[in-house]
């Protein structure tokens, strides 16, 4: 996956399940170090496989290969063409083969099989992101016109979802979820609703869909804004599965930026720019806790990594472990190099021990190892970082605090009661120690616009 990938249980330097081994950061340099210019775009698990673009000095003219990196192998070159993506054990790569060629083939590609085209020869088709088990695809057939985004599987082949604007496309882990770019916005599609469109910010002309999150339920992306005379400002943006969209801030001094990949967690990297017309100034890192931060200060600040010399200026994908980061920069020599930056489990506090640490734990003193944030106060609201397992006031237990909570606890009360709490443990919004009328009025009043009153993460599950 781009992750761009799964493993719901983690979130970005939280590593359940691993040792942890020191922080590091290394440059890739390139398959033919007399043609600089290899481009990453996809990372397994703890960093093991890195895919992307290689240039190589053909016999005419240089060529870009899709290559793969390994630890004991260096990059090596798969075929022409690009290699766009990577499944969570590194096994299965996706991409496109032969674009110099006059052709551009969807490609399947693992070690035993080498690349397999999985769409039919000569409809120009290319394969952006694969499933964490490698067994779906999610790609673009360009012809005949119009564009089509599809959905592979072994059993059906290629099918068509519906009409697509541009390149790029996000899978969730199971391949249930697809994210791309519509004739003019992203879209969201599921075999249950088809394409939706995901809209831009306030006063948009348009907006796209890079990558989903491992659960299907984050997208991210840009937003586009018109400025006069003729081109356009990116904003960087998530979305709710229920398309509310959600700017991403940016960095001092920053004017534009764009949101590659997002992890489990909601863990977002991307890149930020001062110039509007263009993107590649700074790497950015968000999450629901920290919000957006330049990711090389927190390499450097918060592992220790030695960047000496260095400018990250765009962070392209996040592994599915959460470990791993690769993108560009430029070197201490000045030239533009691509790295990788595997990250150890570098919080040692974890109150409620569940494998995630204090520091990037949506619910520090309640166990909930799949880190799952469905949203926060009112219907469709986008994840606020704080886990189901303590949103209080979530009585009901839909990971989001509704005016349906208000009704359960009013009803939950009475003598004898007519409903039933889910979770109880979740009414006290009132931080009185008990759950009584006052908790239902409180969420009732802190659902109205513009709110009368506030919910407090007092309940038993959000605090000590």
């Amino acid at each position: 996956m781009k992750t761009r990938g799964v493993v719901a249980a983690l979130v970005l330097l939280a590593c359940p399940g691993f040792s942890a081994a020191a922080s590091f950061f290394r440059p890739l340099g390139d398959l033919d170090p007399q043609l600089p210019g290899t481009i990453v775009r996809g990372v397994s698990n703890g960093g093991a496989v890195v895919v992307g673009s290689c240039v190589v000095n053909g016999p005419v003219i240089a060529l870009p290969f899709a290559c793969r990196w390994t630890e004991a192998t260096g990059w090596q070159a798969l075929t022409e063409g690009d290699a766009n993506a990577v499944s969570v054990d590194g096994a299965v790569i996706v991409g496109n083969a032969g674009v110099l060629g006059g052709t551009s083939d969807a490609f399947r590609w693992t070690q035993s099989n080498g690349v397999v085209k999985i769409v039919d020869p000569g409809r120009y088709s290319f394969a952006y992101d694969v499933s964490a088990d490698g067994s779906v695809v999610a790609g673009t057939v360009f012809e005949p016109f119009p564009e089509q985004a599809f959905r592979w599987t072994a059993a059906t082949g290629a099918v068509p979802i519906g009409p697509v604007g541009a390149e790029e496309l996000g899978i969730s882990a199971d391949g249930s979820v697809i994210v791309g770019d519509g004739p003019t916005f992203a879209f969201r599609w599921t075999e249950a609703s088809g394409m939706v469109s995901l809209p831009g910010l306030p006063g948009s002309v348009g907006s796209s869909g890079r990558d989903v999150s491992p659960d299907g339920l984050v997208s991210v992306g840009a937003s586009f804004e018109l400025l006069l005379p003729f081109y356009y400002n990116q904003r960087p943006v998530r979305w709710s599965a229920t398309g509310i969209v959600e700017a991403l801030e940016l960095l001092p001094g920053m004017a534009a930026g764009f949101a590659n990949a997002v992890a489990a967690g909601s863990v977002i990297v991307g890149s930020q720019a001062v110039d509007p017309r263009a993107l590649g100034d700074i790497a950015f890192l968000w999450d629901p806790i920290h919000r957006s931060r330049s990711l090389q200060a927190v390499l450097e600040q918060e592992h220790g990594l030695d960047l000496t010399g260095w400018t990250l200026t765009d962070a392209g994908a996040i592994s599915p472990d959460g470990r791993a980061i690769v993108g560009s920069g430029v070197n201490p020599t000045g030239k533009p190099e691509v790295w990788l930056a595997v990250l150890e489990c570098s919080d040692p506090v974890d109150s409620d021990g569940d494998g995630v640490g204090d520091a990037y734990d949506d619910c520090s003193h309640t166990p909930n190892t799949d880190q799952k944030d469905t949203g926060g106060v009112g219907a469709g609201s986008p994840a606020d970082g704080i886990g189901n397992a303590c949103q209080c006031g979530d009585v009901t237990g839909d990971g989001q605090v509704t005016i349906a909570d208000s009704v359960v606890i009013s009803r939950s009360l009475l003598a004898p009661p007519t409903a039933t709490q889910a979770h109880p443990e979740l009414c006290d919004v009132d931080g009185d120690g008990q759950c009584t009328a006052a908790d239902a009025v409180a969420l009732r009043r802190a659902l109205l616009q513009p709110p009368t009153a506030a919910i407090q993460q007092l309940c038993g599950p959000a605090k000590p």
